[in-house]
């Protein structure tokens, strides 16, 4: 059981909009330093003071595969009031890709708690599918005080 997560390198900078079109393409436009090199970039979309849902993408996919073309989910969030923060999990979209199999496992959750961390959260509701929901499952069993809410797809 992880009990104490290494905050993120970067300190919080000012929030600026990342752009996104409805229907569009989201890519991720934001970083947090995980040290050793690795990025994790993210998306951070909608009102600053609306509700936050961090959405996790699943298996082979990317915040942009996921949450951006393909199923409105992401334009039903925006429209509706609440904040969207969506990461490319490392190993996937244009975060960092480490070869040694120890840099995953457990650092994938925590990278999750840093972005959070970046976008100054500190509860949100949780959407997972795929990989996304075991990660999103993961982080509700072991970090709670985060999460505000679950909903998971496609799970195991």
């Amino acid at each position: 059981k992880i009990t104490e997560v290494a905050p993120a390198q970067s300190p919080p900078a000012a929030r600026s909009e990342s752009k996104y079109v409805r229907g569009g393409e989201i890519i991720p436009d934001k970083t947090v330093h995980r040290g050793g090199g690795i990025e994790i970039k993210y998306v951070d979309l909608g009102p600053q003071d609306g509700e936050p849902v961090l959405l996790i993408h699943g298996f082979l996919m990317s915040a942009n595969s996921m949450w951006g073309q393909c199923n409105g989910i992401t334009d039903a969030l925006l429209e509706s009031g609440f904040r969207v923060i969506a990461a490319d999990s490392r190993g996937f979209g244009i975060s960092s890709k480490p070869y040694q199999s120890d840099k995953y496992g457990k650092h994938t959750i925590t990278d999750l708690i840093a972005v959070l961390d970046a976008c100054q959260v500190q509860q949100c509701h949780v959407v997972g599918y795929s990989m996304g929901s075991e990660m999103a499952l993961y982080l509700t069993c072991n970090f709670k005080r985060y999460v505000k809410s679950l909903c998971i797809g496609g799970s195991g």
